[in-house]
């Protein structure tokens, strides 16, 4: 799946820097092969921040870099999650 987007969360407490904690992230299982389960700039495990449902039989998957903390979207088949109908 291509990497389509790649930058650094807000820092500071303004509009948009809200960060999320590890209560609201979980580490992406390895068998879910059909979304990038490494961060392609730093090589460390993502967790899944956000999973959205698209059109088109698709899920919008937002994930944040466990190490850098970089956000990285991946667009996925609804069907990629072991066990999600």
């Amino acid at each position: 799946m291509p990497h389509l987007e790649s930058h650094q969360p807000p820092q500071g407490t303004g509009q948009g820097a809200s960060r999320g904690t590890a209560d609201d992230t979980h580490v992406l299982a390895p068998s879910s092969q059909s979304a990038c389960s490494n961060c392609p700039d730093c090589k460390a495990s993502l967790a899944v921040v956000r999973v959205i449902a698209g059109g088109a039989d698709c899920e919008y998957w937002t994930m944040r870099c466990t190490r850098c903390g970089g956000i990285h979207l991946d667009i996925v088949k609804a069907s990629a999650e072991p066990g999600v109908a």
